[in-house]
């Protein structure tokens, strides 16, 4: 058990119990810590620098000694730079993109009176592209031809003329981006929702 007490509460326990205050020549003869008062006949030895003090000093490493990366600490090697630089408002237009699909669709009505109902079909094609990095662009074109209508004699002439073939601008638009606005001019479809047979 250790008790601490300060020099004045000391010298009036001392004072108390009746026995003499050490004189200040006394007192620096009194051991000055634990250590000195229950030395060892081996003296300790001085802490190294590998010490535990040493090892979690409270000063932080010098900012040189630190990592500069992930990939330094554990050995990696720098990622490569990107490849590709953020586009400039002045850059060169980019390639086009042409796509599209050709479908058709073929109905036989059976049994009386059985004929040819359609050979539909359809060809979509559109392209985009960009005029700079600001402006961009879209356009699309469906066609439709029903060959029925030319090869049978079913149907009157009235409804040939109007079901034979059919022409339909789809998205054709201009994209610009003017800092914290964009702009879209020309027509755009926009599908507000699908679901087995039917489109809105």
């Amino acid at each position: 058990m250790q008790i601490r007490t300060s020099p004045s509460t000391l010298c009036l326990a001392l004072l108390l119990a009746g026995l003499p205050i050490p004189s200040a020549q006394a007192a620096d003869t009194l051991p000055k810590s634990r250590d000195a008062l229950f030395a060892d006949d081996e003296p300790v030895a001085p802490r190294q620098s590998g010490s535990r003090e040493a090892l979690f000093a409270d000063d932080p490493p010098d900012a040189a000694e630190l990592p500069a990366s992930r990939e330094s600490l554990f050995g990696e090697k720098d990622p490569p730079p990107p490849l590709t630089a953020p586009a400039s408002e002045s850059s060169p237009p980019s390639a086009t993109t042409v796509k599209g699909f050709v479908e058709n669709v073929m109905a036989y009505a059976w049994p009386k009176p059985s004929h040819w109902s359609e050979m539909m079909t359809h060809l979509d094609v559109s392209a985009q592209g960009s005029i700079s990095s600001n402006i961009k662009w879209k356009l699309g074109a469906r066609i439709d031809y029903d060959a029925v209508y030319s090869l049978t004699d079913f149907y009157p002439q009235a409804v040939e003329n109007n079901q034979r073939f059919n022409f339909l601008l789809r998205e054709n638009y201009l994209d610009i981006g003017a800092g914290n606005w964009d702009f879209r001019l020309g027509r755009q479809q926009v599908i507000w929702g699908e679901m087995v047979g039917l489109f809105f």
